[in-house]
């Protein structure tokens, strides 16, 4: 048996991209294929950087658990990057990357000093 209240927060923290997707169709509509081919595929790799890294803020799990400060830092590159204002949106999705890439490397090589 669960407690009630914790499973709703956990399964909110799963389901916040299914929450946000709704307003980036309205702000965005190189999402709904509107533009060009490189308008959409870059909006396209951008919401998948900024999805990943609100899920990450809010699991506090990436390839090893994350810190609240790292988490801090990624709720804020991943708000900037879902953002519709283009000068937020590529400094967040590039610190989205930065990030993801660094904790990424940071996880294999803690997992492979423990082996």
């Amino acid at each position: 048996r669960s407690k009630p209240m914790e499973t709703a927060v956990e399964a909110m923290k799963l389901a916040i991209v299914a929450f946000v997707v709704p307003f980036v169709f309205v702000y965005d509509q190189e999402i709904l294929m509107n533009g060009t081919a490189v308008e959409i595929a870059v909006e396209f790799l951008t919401c998948v950087v900024g999805f990943c890294a609100l899920s990450v803020s809010l699991q506090g799990y990436l390839t090893a658990r994350v810190g609240y400060l790292p988490r801090l830092v990624f709720a804020v590159a991943a708000i900037a990057a879902i953002t519709p204002t283009t000068y937020l949106k590529g400094g967040g999705t590039a610190v989205c990357i930065l990030l993801l890439w660094g904790f990424y490397v940071l996880g294999r090589r803690a997992a492979t000093a423990a082996r």
